[in-house]
Formats: C-alpha cells, sequence, structure tokens
C-alpha cells in the first residue's frame, strides 16, 4: 500500500519537487496505521440541494489506547495470561575461556484493548451542481475539503464480530473550486473558503486483512459568496450570497491497516 501511495505522487506531483515530496510522504507514511477510501452521499435535503456525491481518502495516525490488564487481582500462575515476552542483551564481559553473555528477559501482561483514540486526515472531493440556485441557470463546480482533521475514539466491546462503534470530532476547512452559474454563453464564477466543524457516529467492522466503515456525519459547511463575478445579465440580486453545505453525509469504505498491531 505504501508503494501505490508513493506511486500515485510521483505521478501527481511536478518532477521537480517530487523527490522532495516522496521523501516527505515516505517519511510520514512510516507512522501511519491506517489508510482509508471511501465514498460520501449527502443525507440532509439541504445539503443535497447543491452538494452531490463524493470521494474521500485519509490517512489515521494512533495517538494512545485503553488496555484492562487480565492479571488485576489474580496471582501469577493462577491463570493469568502473559504475552509480549522479549529478550534483550543486558551486558558482555570478557572471560578467560571467552566472551560470556547476560541477558533478562522482561514478560508484560496481556491487556485487552477497550478504547483506542486517533488522529485522522483526510482529503474529500464533492462535486455541485443545482438548476435552482438561481432561476435560469445552472450551478456546478466541486468543494475541495483539505486538510481535514478527525479526531476519532473507537470501543472494541468483547463481541465475536469484530464491530467496533465509534466517535468523531473534525475540523472542516472547505474551499470551492470551478463553480461557476452558467446560462448558454454566460457564466459568473465565484472563489470562496471556509473552515467549520463536524461530527460524525459510526461502526467499524474487521473483514481478514481490512476493515469496512460506515459513518454518518454532521458537516456545517457554508460558504460565503458575495464575490461573484458575473456577466451583465445577471442581477447581482439573483446571485447567491452564501451556499450551504450544512447537514448530514453517509460515508461507506475500506481501511488497509500498514502496520501490524
Amino acid at each position: 500500500m505504501r508503494r501505490v501511495v508513493l506511486l500515485f505522487l510521483a505521478v501527481a506531483c511536478p518532477s521537480v519537487a517530487s523527490g522532495q515530496v516522496i521523501a516527505i510522504a515516505s517519511n510520514l507514511l512510516n507512522k501511519v496505521e491506517d489508510v482509508g477510501v471511501y465514498g460520501i452521499t449527502q443525507v440532509t435535503r439541504a445539503s443535497r440541494n447543491h452538494a452531490q456525491r463524493g470521494v474521500g481518502m485519509e490517512f489515521s495516525f494512533g495517538i494512545t489506547d485503553w488496555r484492562s490488564n487480565p492479571c488485576d487481582g489474580m496471582a501469577q500462575g493462577s491463570g493469568c495470561r502473559t504475552a509480549d515476552t522479549t529478550l534483550k542483551l543486558a551486558g558482555i564481559r570478557r572471560s578467560v575461556s571467552g566472551t560470556d553473555s547476560t541477558f533478562e528477559v522482561s514478560v508484560k501482561p496481556l491487556g485487552t484493548r477497550i478504547m483506542t483514540f486517533s488522529l485522522t486526515v483526510a482529503s474529500r472531493l464533492t462535486t455541485l451542481y443545482s438548476d435552482d440556485a438561481v432561476s435560469g441557470w445552472n450551478l456546478d463546480g466541486k468543494v475541495v475539503e483539505f486538510p481535514t482533521m478527525i479526531l476519532y475514539g473507537a470501543l472494541y466491546p468483547d463481541n465475536r464480530f469484530g464491530v467496533s462503534p465509534y466517535l468523531g470530532v473534525s475540523v472542516l476547512p472547505a474551499e470551492l473550486k470551478n463553480v461557476r452559474l452558467t446560462q448558454g454563453d454566460s457564466t459568473a464564477t465565484v472563489e470562496a473558503s471556509t473552515v467549520d466543524f463536524g461530527g460524525s457516529v459510526g461502526i467499524v467492522a474487521d473483514v481478514k486483512d481490512f476493515q469496512i466503515f460506515t459513518e454518518l456525519e454532521y458537516a456545517g459547511i457554508t460558504f460565503s459568496t458575495t464575490g461573484w463575478k458575473r456577466p451583465g445579465n445577471l442581477p447581482a440580486a439573483s446571485v447567491p450570497a452564501q451556499l450551504s453545505l450544512k447537514g448530514l453525509r453517509w460515508q461507506f469504505g475500506v481501511q488497509v491497516p500498514l502496520k501490524v498491531p
């Protein structure tokens, strides 16, 4: 998966800077725990009036996790499980007969994962289209969200299906790209950006060597669009002063772990 991402960056970046970009990306990917891709569908009617479907890609970095200790209140040797036994070279000393080595063994309790926290950096692209934003004119373009920052907390209940619920809080920087109103040969354009917030709830399930997830997110994205560059046949009072994408959206996708837990 790392090779696929680096190959994509090599193609996408200019040749002059691609070496530096790939070096930085390679260093960051060494710290990434999961890579995910997903589709985005608007749920709330208000957001569906403008936004259509989109896609997203994300990289997750583990922050910390909470684990139970099965040995709490139990004597060693009374069924308490242990794991992560490591053999470490503690010291070397010379003797007449040769070199003697001494070793130390450390044994850690095998805890059960209860909850994990992670930081996800995502990039999202959503298409815009509306034929009723301005009477007789068609609105189209794209919304780019990058870098979306999401703090996730996931619970790991003791169940046989490997399903975990999670909650997320997100910061949503967004920008309008190639947004325009068209009528015949007449075109009006606008540029705008914003930083808004959101929240999400979802579940993730283990499926062999990857995970699938589904998530419902509330996004509070609203653009101020008072800076339209418009032709003479489009009155100023007709153009929308804002584009609101506030509402719920549904996301469904897959995650591929880059590190073995």
